[in-house]
């Protein structure tokens, strides 16, 4: 097994516009996600963040052409109604404090849509580089546009506990969106957005059993302090 590196300088101009909007557009849905996520609690915005996968399969349909069988459509179908009745749900909550959900959810959206340019940017530069050398220069790039914003000291205040929780995010992040790279060069991207519907069950579920066992833990929105 080995890591094969990007060849740079064999790409031509189309690749490297769209290697520039992936990692534009990666980086601004993680930002975008991580101020949306202090507006709205993990279980809701999970659900919200499924317009991603939606817009990345309508995306796979429009401009690679992909197709939907008759069971693929009823499952896109199902989709739809259940984000419907999630908002339906939350309309209570929206009532109650309009502002700050609102516009939790909005960011998400927002975060949502950057995600699905970025998925179908990379897409298209399988043609040209393989999906571990994509997710290098996508890393890379993420790393030198966040880094103006970075705040390294801030390291040495976190407890343990903290620490912890801050590495298995940058190791998910890691192999998330590595095997995403993976799923990309070997699938159609209308059927690796619909395996990503799965993953707001995944948070409801881990979400619960977290307050379950660690009650002391806050999971509510309004825990950063901008």
């Amino acid at each position: 097994w080995h890591v094969r590196l990007p060849r740079l300088a064999r790409l031509g101009r189309g690749a490297w516009v769209l290697l520039l909007v992936a990692t534009v557009f990666l980086a601004g849905n993680c930002l975008a996600y991580l101020v949306a996520l202090d507006y709205t609690a993990p279980a809701d915005a999970q659900v919200v963040i499924q317009l991603g996968p939606l817009l990345l399969a309508l995306g796979g349909i429009a401009v690679f052409g992909e197709r939907f069988s008759r069971v693929q459509w009823t499952g896109f179908a199902l989709l739809l109604a259940g984000l419907a009745l999630f908002f339906w749900s939350q309309l209570a909550t929206l009532l109650h404090d309009s502002g700050r959900y609102l516009l939790g959810n909005a960011i998400m959206v927002g975060a949502a849509a950057l995600w699905a340019v970025y998925g179908l940017a990379q897409k298209q530069l399988l043609r040209s580089l393989p999906s571990e050398a994509i997710m290098f220069c996508l890393y890379t790039g993420c790393a030198l546009l966040f880094l103006p914003l970075a705040t390294p000291g801030t390291l040495l205040r976190l407890d343990v506990v903290t620490l912890g929780f801050l590495a298995f995010c940058a190791a998910n992040t890691i192999v998330a969106y590595g095997a995403f790279a993976e799923a990309l060069e070997h699938w159609e991207a209308s059927r690796v957005s619909a395996v990503l519907a799965l993953t707001p069950l995944g948070t409801v579920f881990l979400v619960e059993l977290a307050e379950r066992f660690w009650p002391a833990l806050d999971f509510q929105p309004g825990s950063l302090p901008w």
